[in-house]
């Protein structure tokens, strides 16, 4: 009858494309890349233009090589270069990802995400700063880009990719069955919190028991515990989160803080009324939170 809306509400959630790996635009065995100006261009020894490898994670599209070939009109002229693109699946992606920065394996410009693992990547050293060239050759990135993006996806004041240029806030909620809310005459504008749901759950366990009165996807890997506006430092794989509300900036065990216990206290209470279950409950944690609920319900789960 629910079914809980999750957007990325944090900034640096924005997937942050083109990040230029450590081995990419330097020399190697091949010949040398210098970056060119306008009409120059870049090019490998005996002058052959320089490839550019970019991948991403996805399913192949048939007419890649289409877009190439017009990219590449383009960009061969203009900076002696051309594109290279690589889709790799979603269930090699991780693999292929480390594999890439653990053997040095040319690839030039790769996607990555604060959801996997950009800041610890950058820990690795396995991207190149952008600072310099983003002043030098950048100034229409930085003409265009809000300059929260560039500044949010900092580590330590550098930058190591471009953002994708979409939507700085974003807010969550739930869909609710417009049906089901006209045939029950339920009030949605009492809704204030997630406990002021529980009302309306009930109605429709009571009354639609072919309903699952709450359902909540976990397609993106995380939970309804995320819904209390936390800010998980820029990359939701590093620990520790800091309260947008509180007016603060201490760094937060997210599991141990009391809206958090909160949280849960709810929706056990949802399992124990049969208005939700116990493997919900674990779909709607986090991952950090998951592994130890697991542990606890592991007797109680089918």
């Amino acid at each position: 009858m629910v079914r809980s809306l999750k957007v990325w509400s944090r900034m640096m959630a924005t997937v942050m494309a083109l990040s230029l790996v450590l081995a990419a635009c330097s020399s190697d065995k091949g010949g040398t890349t210098t970056p060119g100006a306008e009409g120059g261009g870049a090019s490998e020894g005996g002058g052959k233009p320089y490839e550019v490898t970019l991948f991403y994670p996805g399913t192949p599209q048939k007419d890649v090589a289409l877009v190439e070939a017009e990219i590449n009109k383009k960009m061969e002229p203009k900076i002696g270069a051309t594109l290279k693109i690589n889709a790799i699946d979603w269930g090699q992606w991780d693999n292929k990802l480390n594999l890439m920065i653990s053997s040095g394996e040319k690839s030039d410009i790769i996607f990555t995400a604060a959801w996997q693992n950009y800041t610890v990547n950058v820990a690795k050293g396995a991207f190149l700063p952008l600072n310099d060239l983003l002043d030098a050759h950048g100034q229409d990135i930085k003409k265009n880009l809000d300059p929260a993006f560039l500044e949010g996806s900092q580590v330590d004041g550098v930058n190591y990719g471009v953002p994708t240029n979409k939507e700085l806030a974003a807010t969550r909620g739930v869909l609710v069955r417009k049906d089901l809310a006209d045939k029950y005459k339920l009030d949605l504008t009492a809704v204030k919190t997630w406990a002021d749901l529980e009302p309306l759950l009930k109605t429709i366990k009571e009354n639609e028991p072919a309903i699952t009165p709450f359902y909540m996807s976990n397609t993106n890997g995380n939970g309804l515990l995320e819904n209390l506006d936390w800010d998980y430092l820029g990359d939701a794989s590093v620990p520790g989160v800091i309260s947008k509300t509180a007016g603060g900036t201490t760094v937060l065990n997210e599991v141990e803080t009391l809206n958090s216990k909160k949280q849960l206290n709810s929706l056990a209470s949802g399992i124990k009324r049969d208005i939700s279950t116990v493997m919900l409950l674990l779909l709607m944690c986090s991952r950090k939170t998951r592994r130890r609920l697991e542990k606890r319900f592991s007797g109680q789960m089918a």
